[in-house]
């Protein structure tokens, strides 16, 4: 009981939000949790999407979607490339799993995409279990 109370102490006073990951920085997601647009062509866009690392959430894992297609499986500190087309995209995500913090509706964006354009963005919680998409700038 002393171990519990312990690491419910350790858990609590450590913070819970996540922490940015350059994209450079992040694992790639493997190709078992890849689902779709992987087909690349030189002229169309990639969208690059990578999770935050820390505790928040880190007991589940967020899937991807976009125009609400499930696209990839992402775990903490993970990137995916997305192979898309030119034009709008809805990319969003939701917490997969028993121990997730987020409900069954998707955290959602507006992505443009012009041809040959490479963008990325961050999945992330704050403090109160908020999920959130934010653009982030490609390392160069």
């Amino acid at each position: 009981m002393k171990k519990i109370i312990l690491a419910l102490c350790i858990i609590a006073t450590s913070g819970c939000a996540t922490s940015a990951i350059s994209p450079d920085k992040a694992s790639l997601v493997p190709s078992s949790r890849v689902f779709a647009f992987q087909n690349s062509n030189e002229n169309n866009p990639v969208l690059t999407v990578v999770r935050d690392t820390g505790m928040l959430g880190s007991g589940c894992f967020y899937g991807l979607y976009v125009n609400g297609e499930r696209a990839a499986l992402l775990n903490t500190g993970e990137r995916v490339d997305l192979h898309l087309k030119p034009g709008e995209w809805n990319i969003g995500f939701k917490g997969e799993g028993k121990v997730c913090i987020s409900d069954d509706s998707l955290s959602e964006k507006e992505i443009s995409l012009s041809a040959g354009q490479h963008k990325a963005v961050r999945l992330f919680a704050d403090l109160g279990g908020n999920l959130e998409i934010k653009a982030v700038t490609l390392p160069k």
